[in-house]
């Protein structure tokens, strides 16, 4: 059976620019079918059940047989505060190759592993039941200006774009608009990423949500506190329903 023809630009593209591992910058060999190396590959941090069932937070359990406990359960948080979002779901943890991976997408510029890294996405969190669908549009997690002008692109724009084009269903980049540019969520508690983030987004296109499904893209999710601002805009703009999608939960 013969190469196709995305099968022999990767082989030739290889063959002249020989492409790193994202998650350890080992050169990957000509042709390499995936996004990471083998090594890479056999350990990537999948994020399997158990987790809350509306944030996806894993919970830790001692042991295998632990799992069946924590079935279908709410995190503490969820328990607490309920989101604005319905239910979010990551691909991964944010460890290992998939933590090295992010790096070299968001501050190194390596925006061509991000149609791989949302092929992962839809692998991942895309099988019948979930989150994917019933969708009606998907829009990324914004940059502000400042930001996207410093970075050149934003990365949750490029994995949303992925997932948009997989499920047959209309990106809007600009659904949402970062109205001022935020301090570092890093080292901040629950609370005061909430804080940070007040009143730090606003709808932009003119696209009607109204009753509508809206799938919401982000990178990494740590607290969910970005996920619910965005939401929140969202929901009072009409939308009936807002889920997110990361590539990994912190």
């Amino acid at each position: 059976m013969g190469l196709t023809g995305a099968a022999i630009l990767r082989w030739t593209g290889d063959l002249l620019f020989p492409r790193p591992c994202p998650g350890c910058d080992v050169p990957l060999g000509t042709g390499h079918p995936g996004e990471f190396c083998a090594a890479c590959t056999a350990t990537l941090p999948w994020l399997r059940p158990p987790f809350c069932v509306i944030c996806g937070d894993a919970f830790r359990v001692a042991a295998a047989g632990d799992a069946a406990i924590f079935a279908d359960r709410l995190c503490g948080h969820c328990r607490e505060t309920r989101p604005a979002y319905a239910v979010a779901r990551a691909a991964f943890l944010y460890a290992g190759p998939v933590r090295h991976a992010i790096h070299h997408l968001k501050f190194d510029g390596w925006k061509a592993t991000g149609p791989g890294f949302g092929a992962l996405m839809v692998r991942a969190i895309g099988g019948a039941g979930g989150i994917l669908e019933g969708i009606d549009l998907v829009a990324p997690v914004p940059l502000h200006v400042a930001r996207l002008r410093e970075r050149g692109f934003n990365q949750a724009d490029v994995l949303a774009r992925t997932i948009a084009t997989a499920i047959h269903r209309p990106l809007v980049s600009g659904l949402l608009r970062r109205t001022r540019s935020t301090p570092p969520q890093v080292g901040l508690d629950r609370a005061a990423r909430k804080e940070n983030l007040r009143d730090a987004f606003e709808i932009g296109d003119q696209v009607e949500v109204a009753g509508g499904t809206i799938l919401l893209v982000d990178d990494v999710m740590t607290t969910g506190a970005t996920a619910h601002a965005c939401a929140r805009v969202l929901r009072k703009a009409g939308a009936a329903d807002v889920r997110v999608a990361a590539f990994a939960r912190d």
